[in-house]
């Protein structure tokens, strides 16, 4: 009799790949270099069996979503609601995980898709659940900044970037528009003084703080006129050579303003704006979606009706110093000092007056990341950017202008666009024929801690309530093997630690992915077994117990039948075995590629007793 070791490494102590080959764990051949000699009418059983099971296996990718933003009522929906947010994917990659393997990609993406879309979010972990040392799933914790209004992040003098550029996009992504280019301007830490006529520019630096932020621009030097707001981050991660700056989001009509374009050469988009040609009383205005939009269309700048307008004359005589804004997470108000130190002068102020058509937009998933943009149409002027309450990459170092993928990866950054045009067009930010909201939508504010007020929500197959918007994503519930019952699991379900800090815990223990019955399968001897999943003639030999001798199911494992089962090789005659090619393979006879680390099986060959 003999025993025959198989394994599919040399040294167990140095495996680096898990990958498919000659010899990876489910799938390995083994050459001897002295035959062995196997006399006639003798017959093979599996004496033990070692591997490493991961405990998830996927395929392919899959996905599930997530949603920080007004929590939905059960009777309503998104698009019925009006919310300011979508959904978002979060992507597992395919492959195979134990549990804590698997923790660590939950970590990794969903901080990817949060933190990448909401920079006040700054930390997300997942870690096993273990409650009375009983494993009980997983536990993600996501934490976000609380009150801006102490962040001294200013604008960077070196990451102004010109506004005018030679390309930007429509809605399907062709470069459709050229604009003319725009005069230079020179940067001087926080003064901006154009040195040509129709000087414009974003600072790329760091995004507002929503929480209490403040952008507080000095205008006293722009005698003749300018144009000063907020911008999104206007980079399209689907530009040629991996991205271009562009001049506006897809879906924007510049024809249909109501703001004029000074001399025909602001690129003119803005997402909250206020604008003084000489000649002309100040004007305040916003990016919607509106009344004269398309299918192809979302909208475009709309004129509010300030609460005070100040006049051409007033400005032209220097009366005003200041240009304010002020951020209470989706409600912004909009403030003009005075020279002489009264005031200031209420323009945007939902406290005075909620009146919609006196409002600007809320913000939401479009405008997380805010950044200050500046025209100047008359050489020689200037503008000084005195307070930028901005986000710094501390917790979050993610480059915010240059990512627009909302979680979805490089490879699928052309549905950004998509996100985008969902959620512009959401009714949160649409006007009607009057030029108000319609209808009014209540904006989220801050929570006791300073932080955005906005609930989390976990969506893991398809739900028309939460808009889960790219078809064919959520073709499988990843609820159960996350732990969790329900398809839709709230904030309200769950506890926070603080209202900055959010904890979701599996509701029970995950239920396993990829832990079906495996087998063990010899290719080159000569026996046959039948396996009826597969209707034919097989080389399988041993069935494999769901649990291992110790009772487990995943992570390292190890079988030893307590009786043997030997199948005749149905040698009429010696026979020499230089080598051996072992499987492990699933009832299918695929093979088992969720095994991880290395595997030995052992046979015991005998004469036929």
């Amino acid at each position: 009799m003999s025993l025959v070791i198989t394994s599919s490494t040399r040294d167990p102590s140095n495996v680096t790949t898990s990958g498919i080959g000659i010899q990876a764990p489910f799938s390995y051949q083994n050459t001897f270099r002295s035959p062995l000699l196997i006399k006639e009418n003798s017959e093979v059983a599996v004496q033990s069996v070692r591997c490493n099971r991961k405990g998830y296996h996927f395929t392919n990718d899959v996905y599930y979503c997530v949603y920080f933003g007004k929590e939905i009522p059960v009777s309503e929906s998104i698009t019925a609601d009006h919310v300011t947010n979508q959904a978002l994917y979060v992507r597992i990659e395919g492959g195979s995980y134990t549990k804590e393997e698997l923790a660590l990609e939950l970590e990794k993406q969903l901080g990817f898709t949060l933190k990448t879309s909401y920079p006040n979010i700054i930390g997300v972990s997942v870690i096993v659940n273990l409650e009375l040392g009983e494993i009980k799933g997983f536990s993600f914790t996501t934490t976000q900044l609380g009150d801006g209004s102490a962040f001294a992040t200013g604008v960077d003098e070196n990451k102004w970037i010109p506004t005018l550029g030679p390309l930007t996009r429509n809605y399907l992504g062709i470069d459709d528009i050229t604009e003319l280019d725009s005069g230079t301007f020179s940067a001087s830490g926080t003064e901006i003084t154009a040195t040509q006529d129709d000087a414009s520019g974003i600072n790329t630096n760091v995004p507002i703080s929503l929480c209490n932020g403040v952008f507080q621009t000095d205008i006293t030097q722009a005698a003749k006129g300018f144009d000063l707001g907020l911008v999104r981050n206007l980079y399209d991660p689907a530009g040629a050579g991996g991205g271009i700056y562009v001049n506006e989001p897809p879906g924007y009509i510049q024809r249909n303003n109501d703001v004029g374009t000074p001399n025909g050469k602001d690129s003119s988009f803005y997402d909250f704006g206020v604008k003084w040609e000489l000649g002309s009383d100040l004007v305040v205005y916003h990016y919607v979606s509106d009344f004269k939009s398309t299918t192809e269309d979302i909208g475009s700048l709309r004129v509010l009706t300030p609460l005070t307008v100040p006049t051409n004359a007033s400005l032209a005589a220097g009366y005003y110093s200041a240009i304010k804004f002020e951020f209470v997470n989706e409600e912004i108000s909009l403030k003009i000092l005075h020279k002489d130190g009264t005031g200031p002068t209420n323009l945007v102020d939902l406290a005075v007056n909620g009146d919609e058509n006196k409002l600007f937009k809320p913000t939401g998933l479009t405008t997380q990341a805010l950044y200050p943009k500046f025209y100047v149409p008359f050489s020689g002027n200037s503008l000084t950017f005195t307070t930028w309450n901005g986000i710094s990459n501390t917790g979050n170092d993610f480059d915010f202008y240059a990512n627009k993928t909302f979680g979805l990866g490089k490879e699928n950054s052309g549905l950004g666009g998509r996100v985008v045009r969902l959620c512009d067009s959401n009714k949160a930010f649409s006007l009607n024929s009057t030029g108000g909201f319609h209808p009014t939508y209540t904006r989220q504010v801050l929570n006791a801690s300073g932080g955005q007020a906005n609930n989390h929500v976990t969506i893991f197959a398809e739900n028309k309530r939460y808009d889960t918007i790219l078809e064919g994503y959520l073709h499988r519930n990843l609820g159960p093997f996350l732990g969790f019952s329900a398809i839709i699991v709230a904030e309200s379900d769950n506890v926070a630690v603080s209202p900055n800090v959010y904890i979701l815990k599996s509701a029970k223990a995950a239920s396993e992915f990829g832990t079906g019955s495996m087998f063990i399968r010899v290719n080159n001897l000569p026996f046959n077994s039948m396996n009826g999943a597969t209707e034919s003639i097989s080389q399988i030999l041993y069935a494999c117990p769901r649990f291992d001798t110790k009772g487990n199911q995943e992570g390292p494992l190890y079988y030893e039948p307590n009786e043997r089962t030997y199948v005749a090789l149905k040698n009429s005659n010696e026979y020499i075995l230089s080598d051996i090619s072992v499987d492990i393979v699933d009832v299918n006879e695929r093979v088992a590629t969720d095994l991880g680390g290395y595997t030995v099986v052992v046979l015991h060959i005998r004469e036929v007793k």
